[in-house]
């Protein structure tokens, strides 16, 4: 046996940490180890037990001595399993220790061969668990058991023999069915290893610090592994106590988030009867039925599609025959407030008649409603049914609230696809066609109805040798407005929050009220010093599963604490009476951007008069817009560079007139937000061709692509040598590359300074180096914000 690895080997590995990742692992097709059961260490321990307490142990431990004298295979280092049986009494008083009378019914032990071999004892808990599923009929819910125990035996020869401390952290978690109830239950194995331990069978392998590191860098290659370590040199001896914790909720609130997210946040067909299953596991319930309905635009129900994804709720086919208005029933009442509703007893209830019966005949006798809240607004509705009275009660709303941000989403995302689908398929047979160019289309498709051949290609829609002119009016920091909206939020939750836990403190005197009051004042001051992606999330989780909870448990039934409690729960995760910080945010960027847009197209109305050029824009975090201009867009009109320039300079003074205008918006606006615009000059023309299979233009050639590089590198670009941004509040940066396109502007920038619209003279700047894009110059303008005249109050 080689010597210990060197105290520098050892501190070398012994901060790895892996995360054991079965995806794409060699798989173990059976543990690989020899294991063998020896009482050895657990005679050793009962020794040592007597020596510390021999109050308490020594007489036992004689006794089991003087028994042990006429049982000597059971000493042996391995021993014939067989003699557990003839000498059951002696074994149950070794074990004894390891199971307290206590544990006995509440906890589910056992022990066993190392890495989960035999079992000799066991708890009544355990046994209940089990049922009548062995320990090798269960599964590992990934389905890589032998993996991970691989890994763990690897783990202890490691550390046993070359001094690696590999940190796994890969539970083991089973599913044990239950078939009476259609269920499965979640458990996490914890294992002990206290009485094994890992010997040598012949001379160890040498393993060099490149071999540990190979080995650590593909955790996943178990052949690897064995070849390094082959296992049959290790064998296992002694004892594993086990311990199965139950998972069930936790592991089926995950399994709800994995299936959601692991589609892209959305629930399908494929995947809905799976998150039913899942949510029947959280709940305990194998009858329980799961309903999801999306809003549409007008606030209405989707009641007219068949897809479970839509509206699966027990009631679609009464509302949809006509035979039900949902309107008068609780889930409008639900929907309308933003409110649960909890019916534990549909017979029993005050429910209308109509819905009464309908819910009755298809045997619902106990049902939940949960409206679905996304940014600020209802989305769906998401329901609970069963067959059995009394099941479904207020303390069902506690789990739903637990994965109602997760169905929140995923109908969000249902309903942002389905809006993007309608979009396409309008596109597709109404194509949205720009006034100018409307004229090729229908000469396009008059072709390709000639040609009379339904298998022909449409015909090419392509304009040559156009001018492309391109400007953005993009909100300054909009990253960083919302982040700050929605810490503002979150703390205003937290501090709502405390008010309400100081409020049933002062009525109810619990010092587990001052526990959370003080957890919940220094969650504020860490949210408040530094605010950090995930947050919100956490925040929303330990007021949902913490907070409100016991806020409720300890004011429910007490009338002085009313209004603590609020409309149907405690306040803690309740809306504020005023709006959001983030909604205030969002209300103020979708009116800047309105502004932008309604001095754009106020602008094509008499732009285009002048002469037609194809326009688009798009709105984001500003509103960008491109304009391509030249004779093939006309052929029936003259066409001369004076148009360009005109439109050049009209572009100019409009982006004036969008900083005046903002600047004025900005005095009604909740949360104030500075525009910073880019006007990016391109002297080569560029040939704009309509993609039939996108059903949009765009550009083709090299200084088409240069033009789009451009277009989406110099938003964030810096001025030379600095880490100035070069848009800037209040100012247009004009973008450019020869010193003809310099000239050009300069004069524009001389007119609009006489005019009233910019103020001095321009900043002449050198851009940084993009790639693709070297030696760019710009002019900044600043726009004159005060008594605009001329063309900015036409456009004002």
């Amino acid at each position: 046996m080689p010597p210990p690895a060197p105290a520098s080997a050892r501190s070398a590995y012994a901060r790895h940490h892996l995360f054991a990742d079965p995806t794409g692992a060699t798989e173990a097709v059976a543990f690989p180890f020899e294991t063998a059961l020896s009482l050895v260490p657990l005679l050793d321990h009962w020794r040592a037990m007597s020596e510390a307490e021999p109050a308490v142990y020594a007489a036992a431990w004689r006794d089991i001595e003087r028994d042990l004298a006429d049982a000597p295979g059971l000493t042996a280092p391995m021993f014939d399993p067989a003699l557990l049986e003839r000498h059951d009494d002696l074994v149950s008083r070794l074990v004894r220790p390891l199971f307290p009378s206590s544990a006995w019914t509440t906890e589910a032990r056992a022990l066993a061969a190392p890495f989960g071999g035999r079992v000799i004892a066991r708890t009544d808990r355990y046994e209940r668990t089990m049922g009548r599923h062995s320990e090798s009929t269960i599964e590992a819910i990934n389905g890589h058991d032998a993996y991970i125990r691989t890994l763990y035996a690897y783990k202890a020869v490691l550390g046993r023999f070359y001094g690696v401390d590999l940190r796994l952290d890969q539970p083991l978690i089973f599913v044990v069915p239950d078939e009476e109830r259609g269920l499965s239950h979640y458990f996490k194995l914890n294992a002990s290893s206290q009485f094994a331990t890992v010997e040598a069978t012949g001379p160890v392998p040498p393993l060099s610090e490149a071999d540990v590191e190979e080995m650590l860098q593909n955790v996943g290659d178990l052949d690897l592994w064995r070849r390094k370590l082959p296992p049959e040199r290790f064998r296992f001896v002694g004892l594993t106590l086990m311990a199965l914790t139950d998972v069930t909720h936790e592991t089926a609130t995950a399994a709800i988030t994995h299936l959601v997210l692991t589609s892209d946040a959305n629930v399908t067909e494929d995947n809905f009867e799976a998150l039913e299953q899942e949510v029947r596991t959280l709940f305990g319930v194998g009858s329980l039925r799961m309903g999801l309905a999306s809003l549409q635009a007008n606030g209405a129900l989707n009641v007219r599609s068949e897809r479970r994804i839509w509206n699966s709720l027990v009631i679609r086919d009464a509302v949809r025959a006509g035979s039900l208005d949902w309107q008068a029933t609780p889930y409008a009442r639900a929907l309308r407030d933003g409110r649960h509703v909890v019916v534990r007893d549909v017979e029993q209830s005050d429910l209308g008649a109509p819905l009464r019966a309908h819910l009755s005949a298809r045997g619902v006798r106990s049902l939940v409603l949960q409206p679905l809240r996304y940014a600020d607004r209802t989305v769906g509705l998401f329901e609970l049914s069963t067959p059995e009275p009394g099941v479904l009660d207020a303390s069902t709303v506690l789990k739903v609230r637990r994965i109602e941000p997760i169905f929140a989403l995923a109908v969000y995302q249902n309903l942002e696809r389905f809006e993007a689908r309608v979009e396409s398929a309008i596109q597709h047979d109404y194509t949205a066609i720009h006034p100018s160019v409307l004229w090729r289309f229908r000469e396009a498709a008059i072709e390709t109805i000639e040609r009379a051949d339904e298998a022909a290609e449409p015909a090419p829609i392509v304009f040559d040798e156009v001018l492309p002119l391109y400007g953005a009016a993009d909100i300054r920091a909009s990253t960083r407005h919302r982040n700050e909206a929605v810490q503002a939020d979150t703390l205003e939750r937290l501090r709502r929050a405390q008010n309400s836990v100081r409020a049933v403190r002062a009525v109810v005197p619990l010092t587990i009220l001052d526990e959370l009051a003080l957890r919940l004042e220094r969650r504020i001051e860490r949210c408040d010093a530094v605010w950090n992606a995930g947050d919100e999330a956490e925040v929303t989780r330990f007021l949902t599963e913490e907070v409100e909870p016991l806020v409720c448990s300890v004011a429910e039934g007490r009338d002085e604490l009313r209004d603590v409690l609020g409309a149907g729960g405690s306040q803690t995760s309740g809306e504020a009476a005023a709006p959001s910080r983030s909604h205030l945010y969002e209300e103020s960027r979708r009116r800047v951007n309105r502004a932008v847009s309604d001095v754009l197209l106020a602008e094509q109305a008499e732009a285009q008069a002048l002469f037609p050029h194809y326009f688009e824009h798009t709105k984001t975090d500003g509103v960008e817009h491109t304009m391509y201009i030249g004779a093939s867009v006309a052929p029936g009109r003259p066409f001369t560079p004076a148009f360009v320039q005109n439109l050049r300079l009209r572009q100019l003074l409009a982006a004036c007139a969008i900083a005046r205008r903002v600047r004025h918006l900005n005095e009604t606006l909740a949360v104030p937000l500075d525009i910073a615009q880019l006007v990016v000059v391109q002297h080569a023309p560029v040939t704009l061709r309509f993609r039939t299979d996108e059903k949009r233009f765009d550009v083709e050639g090299a200084s088409g692509v240069r033009f789009e590089l451009l277009k989406k590198r110099l938003d964030k670009a810096h001025v030379r040598g600095t880490q100035e941004r070069i848009t800037q509040p209040d100012t247009v940066a004009v973008v450019y590359s020869t010193a003809e396109e310099e000239a050009e502007y300069r004069r524009y920038a001389e007119y609009l300074e006489a005019d009233g619209d910019t103020v001095g003279e321009p900043e002449r700047l050198d851009v940084e180096d993009l790639p693709g894009a070297r030696g760019l110059k710009m002019l900044r303008l600043r726009v004159q914000l005060e008594d605009p005249r001329g063309y900015s109050n036409r456009c004002a």
